[in-house]
């Protein structure tokens, strides 16, 4: 009696699992594993869901492709038309021709329940996180990425990683930076490096979110210029790229996905020493030494990245001679020593540098001062440039006349120790015609405009945070603004 009671309890529910229908949730949350449901893959590579718009966005190479073939994967369970054509589940289909920026339509069909969609090729590479907790301001919360490049040359990133928001003032826009770090687990502590767009593999990125920039470039122009500056040395400095970046199933539009740096770019060791300005004080435009004791991390409105407690604890000493030195010894001292723990070279590119974008932001914060080793002088890494070329941070329009200075660089102007201006004026001599010359750089925006212009993220990133970026407008501003701001700089250098 009881076998036949199982038997029919067995009967029952396997006809019932049969006849049940399955339904396709498209925006299903990710697993433990913090991975989504499979929606839709083209050749190996997750296409990213805006649930918002129905709009799926797929990465490729060129504006434009004839004939493309594509390995496509969707539900076991549904059935998927593109523009009409029934596709296959595994295995190559012919797209036809393609075209960025063109809206395609996608009928997905699940037990005859029809679910209609847009997909969008585009030249940014668009980047996922998937995240079961919400993304604060500290602590990192444990989150997966999913990068996919236009290149097909490059592989997709998909890891784990530990991500938070990130700034201090920009921690106060609705559409927020975020730093993250690669994980091999879900283990905060156990870090990873990996290269992404072939840059040097580091354990650190950032997702800038450019909020106030209305150029959505300035700070990948600049620090791209400043690596452009032909030098017997290398200018220490990072880089960017343009990427769509979603939070599961929700574009948060245009960001730049940057290097940071850290430890592992750096190739820190146990004397080195990375200090940057948090706030613009008197204390870090070098106009007067702290009154308060160097204790821990910050002091007087900077923060010390290294030397850090393991390497031995914090060791405020190199950045307190050197205040010391600018705002207090008297002019012969400073004549006589400050050779000695600047780096000259470095220290007149970057006067050059600071001045031809205006970075009033970037000489008290929003900039590192930097040496490898205890015997080494310092130099500076440029950070953090939205403010700049004409704007300042609140987005407002800043006049092209002015210097951009600060204690450090008063006295080297007025004192001139080791021929400062006189080595200022011949290295003006060489920039001005080649990468600082107008048209150099014009060229350099006009190089990130066109691949803006290429997309439609800035009509999609104005719509999802209610701004109205107009980038001809923009560039129209630049254009006039960069050559007058350089005729200032050449007269002001040239009188010297």
């Amino acid at each position: 009696m009881i076998n036949n009671s199982i038997k029919i309890l067995l009967f029952f529910v396997l006809f019932f699992s049969a006849c049940k229908k399955e339904k396709w949730i498209f925006d299903s949350p990710a697993n433990d594993n913090l991975e989504l449901p499979l929606l839709l893959n083209i050749n190996g590579k997750n296409c990213a869901l805006d649930i918002e718009s129905k709009s799926f966005r797929f990465p490729i190479v060129q504006n434009s492709i004839s004939n493309f073939t594509a390995f496509v994967t969707f539900q076991d369970y549904t059935s998927l038309k593109f523009n009409g054509i029934l596709f296959e589940n595994g295995v190559e289909n012919k797209f036809g021709d393609i075209a960025i920026n063109t809206a395609y339509e996608l009928e997905f069909t699940t037990n005859d329940e029809k679910n209609e969609f847009t997909l969008y090729f585009t030249s940014i590479p668009t980047v996922q996180i998937v995240a079961l907790d919400k993304i604060k301001n500290e602590p990192k919360s444990y989150a997966r990425i999913i990068v996919n490049y236009a290149k097909t040359n490059l592989e997709t990133v998909n890891n784990i990683i530990g991500i938070e928001h990130r700034g201090i003032s920009a921690l106060a826009h609705p559409k927020k930076s975020m730093g993250f770090k690669l994980l091999n687990s879900f283990d905060m502590n156990n870090e990873k490096s990996l290269a992404f767009f072939n840059k040097k593999q580091n354990i650190d990125w950032v997702l800038d979110a450019m909020y106030i920039d209305k150029a959505k470039t300035r700070n990948l122009t600049s620090l791209a210029l400043w690596q452009n500056l032909n030098t017997d040395f290398k200018h220490i400095g990072t880089s960017c790229e343009f990427v769509e970046v979603f939070l599961n199933y929700e574009s948060l539009g245009l960001y730049t996905f940057c290097e940071k740096l850290n430890e592992t770019f750096l190739d820190i060791n146990a004397e080195s020493v990375l200090i940057t300005g948090k706030q613009n004080l008197e204390t870090t435009y070098f106009r007067k030494h702290p009154k308060t004791k160097s204790i821990g991390p910050y002091w007087a409105g900077w923060e010390q990245k290294f030397p850090n407690p393991d390497f031995g604890g914090h060791d405020w000493s190199t950045i307190n001679a050197l205040s010391d030195l600018v705002t207090q010894q008297s002019d012969i001292n400073f004549i006589t020593q400050i050779a000695q723990v600047i780096d000259f070279d470095n220290f007149i590119d970057y006067f050059l540098y600071v001045n031809i974008l205006k970075g009033y932001d970037s000489v008290g914060k929003n900039w590192y001062l930097y040496k490898k080793d205890l015997n080494e002088p310092f130099k500076i890494i440029p950070w953090d440039l939205d403010s700049s070329w004409g704007r300042d941070f609140t987005a407002s329009k800043v006049k092209p006349q002015g210097l951009v200075s600060n204690g450090i660089y008063d006295r080297l102007l007025a004192l001139n120790p080791e021929m400062f201006r006189e080595k200022l004026k011949t290295r003006w001599a060489v920039l001005k015609n080649n990468e600082m010359s107008p048209s150099t750089l014009i060229g350099l925006f006009d190089e990130n405009f066109e691949t803006l212009n290429q997309s439609n993220l800035i009509e999609i990133d104005n719509q999802i945070w209610g701004k109205n970026v107009d980038l001809t407008s923009e560039r129209a501003y630049l254009n006039y603004w960069i050559p007058v701001n350089w005729n200032y700089i050449d007269e002001y250098i040239n009188s010297l």
